[in-house]
């Protein structure tokens, strides 16, 4: 049975959904069914919300694999949990990576409005969630301090893989250009580099939502995508995707994006400072907007 031959590995609030869904579409790529089956980060462990930790159901997720060259999943918790990148070397040591980074800043303030569209935070709260970040408090709002610590993970995975199959890219380039951005990936993985998907719909928007009345939309929309997960391994393929789009679209009416203050800008800079200049040695790109 098939094995992946390519991963994205990270990160979250980076338009990895739109990315998956885009690599989807193209006749000689194989996307897991499942996006984020998260494996190679929890092989073993018990398994929890959705996560597949044995090897022969992992494999059964590119079962109906027939002749696509590129075999691929994305899972953006590889690239930060200690253990997937020796996993991922000790299953498919050819594989090839793709990470996608985005300024921490704009990153951390998604996560936060992603949150808020689910219902885990309180959309005037974030000068609390920063705060929370800033002190070094315990729990799922540390994470984002070590999930941004984008030098400290990669740096891990240019010891172990050659840098020939690790490709990086940055949220703008996904944003600017799309198009070149995909050429990229499909010469990267040795498929058609001129097919053009169809990137009319942006997968799993993050906002705050307009009003009240958004806001128990939003609560519903929830609901039926429980559902529809539930159900996910009966539907078919045509009507998940019909629902996904719908389901997008649906939170992009319902969502607003305010923008990041200039003092929480601030803030959030001098986290990661140090981090994003090892990371602009390492990976060799310009990030001084990210500094600003």
């Amino acid at each position: 049975m098939a094995m992946p031959n390519f991963l994205i590995i990270g990160t979250g609030r980076v338009g990895t959904t739109s990315l998956y869904n885009y690599l989807g579409q193209h006749p000689e790529i194989y996307m897991s069914p499942v996006k984020e089956p998260n494996f190679f980060g929890f092989e073993g462990e018990k398994k929890k919300n959705g996560r597949i930790a044995n090897l022969e159901n992992y494999k059964e997720l590119f079962k109906n694999v027939s002749r696509e060259r590129a075999i691929g999943e994305a899972s953006i918790i590889y690239l930060s949990k200690p253990k997937a990148a020796e996993q991922i070397k000790r299953y498919i040591p050819k594989v090839k990576l793709i990470v996608i980074f985005r300024d921490p800043a704009d990153k951390l303030y998604s996560n936060f409005m992603h949150r808020c569209r689910e219902g885990k935070e309180k959309p005037d709260s974030f000068s609390d969630f920063l705060g929370q970040i800033d002190t070094g408090s315990p729990g799922y709002r540390r994470q984002h301090l070590e999930n941004n610590s984008y030098y400290r993970h990669l740096k891990h995975y240019f010891k172990l893989f050659d840098r020939s199959q690790i490709k990086i890219f940055l949220y703008e380039d996904l944003q600017t250009n799309p198009f070149d951005l995909l050429r990229d990936i499909f010469r990267f993985l040795n498929v058609d580099e001129n097919f053009l998907p169809d990137i009319s719909i942006r997968h799993n928007p993050s906002g705050l939502p307009k009003n009240i009345v958004m806001r128990g939309w939003l609560v519903l929309g929830r609901k039926a995508t429980a559902v529809v997960k539930r159900l996910r391994s009966f539907l078919p393929k045509i009507v998940l995707r019909f629902f996904s789009a719908l389901r997008d679209r649906f939170w992009k009416a319902c969502l607003v994006k305010p923008s990041l203050s200039p003092e929480a800008r601030r803030r959030i800079v001098n986290l990661y400072r140090q981090d994003i200049l090892e990371l602009e040695k390492l990976i060799q790109r310009d990030l001084s907007n990210w500094l600003k």
